[in-house]
């Protein structure tokens, strides 16, 4: 993924006709005046719509199916983030842009809020690097996302997904008190099956054996942190990044000193660096799911976490 995932932001929409589009989402909204809630990436989505249920109408940035890599943003989308409501935003670097787009098109009778589901993940516990929890493996070829920046998959750790969704809770109860029952309600039905996939992943994870693997993309950095899997090494920290010869000897020398034989690479990618360090080092390639894309049921982050815990299941059986 890149560092963010939208490139250069649409900082004043109403420059270049941006203000007539302002004007056709003002007519094709809802005459029913609920709180209007933009959200930038799916999982984001999905977690706000769990929470928000009927009482708010939710829409995402990223069209259903779209990978984060390939999405650009548009005027019509600079212009829903100005004319919502509340924007709910990942943070850690991955679409902080909002805030100067909010913060450049703000009016005296309209200003989105701002929601960091960021905000009350703990980012001082290991996951900002390519280095294993107990720090015995700090190999990290990659010079971008996992190293000099923060890593934006927060999501990915079912634990951290908890804390997100308690934060978008606070922020629509904040912007919306007169349906904060709604919502407190609602989260905590959906916070029950949050700690179900949680539960799953402690029950299961603490049976593994020497599940040390490398990875794609740093997408799995904290889910290992959090259940005790070693990331010994990260291929690529985005899918923009190229593998120098070097770079690609020095992991495979690592993982057959190691004997690591397990590597996960990004569903959707085709991955033909993680092809040659699996055929060189005898290694298995696993899919595993960053959540980027997919539909929009609210149900997906569950079936998704689910997935991943059969991969990880297998892999390291």
């Amino acid at each position: 993924m890149k560092g963010s995932i939208f490139g250069i932001a649409l900082i004043v929409v109403v420059a270049f006709g941006g203000l007539f589009v302002i004007q056709q989402r003002r007519a094709a909204r809802a005459p029913d005046h609920r709180l209007h809630v933009v959200t930038t990436i799916l999982p984001l989505y999905v977690f706000t719509k769990n929470i928000a249920g009927n009482v708010a109408d939710v829409s995402n940035l990223v069209p259903p199916g779209t990978e984060l890599h390939d999405y650009a943003m548009s005027p019509s989308d600079a212009a829903a983030i100005v004319e919502a409501d509340v924007v709910v935003k990942n943070g850690y670097g991955l679409d902080d842009f909002v805030d100067t787009v909010v913060a450049n098109n703000s009016r005296a009778n309209h200003t989105a809020k701002i929601v960091d589901a960021g905000s009350l993940v703990d980012s001082t516990k290991p996951g900002l690097g390519a280095s294993s929890p107990d720090g015995s493996f700090s190999v990290s070829p990659e010079k971008s996302l996992g190293t000099k920046h923060a890593n934006p998959h927060i999501w990915v750790n079912p634990a951290y997904a908890v804390h997100m969704v308690e934060s978008i809770r606070n922020g629509l109860m904040q912007a919306d008190p007169k349906n904060a029952s709604s919502y407190a309600v609602n989260t905590e039905n959906y916070l029950e099956r949050l700690l179900a996939v949680d539960a799953k992943f402690r029950v299961a994870t603490r049976n593994f054996k020497d599940p040390i693997y490398v990875a794609e993309e740093p997408s799995m950095t904290y889910l290992a942190s959090e259940y005790g899997l070693i990331e010994a090494a990260v291929v690529s920290g985005s899918p923009e990044a190229s593998l120098s010869p070097r770079d690609m000897s020095e992991i495979i020398k690592l993982m057959k000193e190691n004997r690591i034989t397990v590597i996960f690479k990004n569903r959707t990618s085709a991955a033909p660096s993680v092809a040659s360090i699996a055929k060189d080092a005898k290694a298995k390639v696993y899919d595993f799911d960053a959540f980027e894309s997919g539909d929009t049921g609210v149900d997906l982050y569950e079936r998704v976490m689910e997935k991943n815990l059969e991969t990880l299941i297998r892999a390291f059986k």
